[in-house]
């Protein structure tokens, strides 16, 4: 009787209400796993500031208050984020690139809905640092190695705005494309749309100016490209 009182209670929450009785596990795990391992809690109601509790914070730079990193929407949007219960051993990123971190994040649902995320982030710098040496030493022995990091379908940048996730993924749209920005056809702009709409990023708010602004055309033509590209085929 005492569990259907509580499910009866549960239902009046709202789901940022219900989310928030997971806040107790961040500083908990945080310390537990030590300072090198970022411990995040994003509540996907609030994607332009999904980060609502955060422990080791300094490893990526992120508060609370902070958006929902690239990955996130992406998962959110092709659905992985709906079969799975986690994903573990992806690689992340963050001070553009140039910190690195081993990965995991934990789905958390209601009625079947996934309404938060718990994400782990560990500097494995230092132990990369030592696995570098020995490779160094031994590299006639164990040629061609790679991580199983290295060659994960998912990557994530641990961004501190939504701005910064908005324009990092459009300039490696634009990378990925080998043509100078100045070379661009209208084709060319409608192909990056197009990505960056499977990715989810235009759910961040302003983010049409964003990718207009890294584009470097108007935010109109931004929308007539994200119209093209949400049009049925």
């Amino acid at each position: 009787m005492l569990d259907d009182y509580e499910a009866a209670l549960d239902d009046h929450l709202t789901d940022s209400e219900y989310v928030r009785r997971f806040i107790p596990i961040v500083p908990f795990l945080g310390e537990v796993l030590g300072k090198t391992s970022e411990v995040v809690l994003h509540d996907v109601a609030r994607l332009d500031a999904s980060v609502i509790a955060i422990a080791n914070g300094e490893n990526s730079g992120r508060t609370i208050g902070a958006p929902a990193t690239d990955l996130v929407l992406r998962m959110l949007r092709d659905g992985r984020a709906h079969t799975d219960d986690y994903v573990t051993g992806y690689r992340a990123s963050a001070d553009g690139g140039g910190k690195f971190f081993r990965s995991a994040t934990y789905f958390f649902r209601r009625h079947g809905r996934v309404v938060a995320m718990l994400c782990i982030n560990t500097d494995d710098s230092l132990l990369e640092q030592l696995i570098g040496l020995a490779g160094k030493i031994s590299e006639r022995h164990l040629p061609g190695i790679t991580t199983e990091l290295e060659d994960s379908q998912w990557q994530e940048n641990l961004a501190t705005s939504a701005e910064e996730i908005a324009v990092t993924a459009t300039q490696r749209e634009i990378e990925r494309r080998g043509v100078p920005l100045g070379d661009f056809t209208p084709a060319d702009r409608q192909e990056v749309v197009a990505a960056l709409e499977n990715e989810g990023i235009f759910r961040l708010k302003g983010a049409v100016a964003d990718v207009a602004d890294a584009l470097e055309v108007s935010v109109p033509t931004v929308y007539r490209c994200l119209r093209a590209a949400r049009r049925p085929k």
